[in-house]
């Protein structure tokens, strides 16, 4: 049975850590610290009134630097 034999399962078993590995980078690296962002934005309190008048200096720069 190829399922039991040591060679092929010593391979597979290499294969899928590095694939997991990969995924699991990928994951830390570039889509939480999206996630992180967005709920960051989304949490923000912004009333139609700040909306409207956007001239204030600091709210854009809390925003852009969010």
């Amino acid at each position: 049975m190829p399922q039991l034999d040591t060679v092929t399962f010593f391979t597979q078993y290499t294969w899928t850590l590095i694939a997991l590995f990969i995924l699991f980078s990928l994951l830390v690296t570039k889509i939480l610290p999206q996630i992180e962002k967005f709920l960051k934005i989304r949490s923000t309190p912004l009333s139609s009134k700040i909306l409207i008048n956007t001239t204030d200096p600091q709210l854009i720069k809390n925003l852009l630097q969010l």
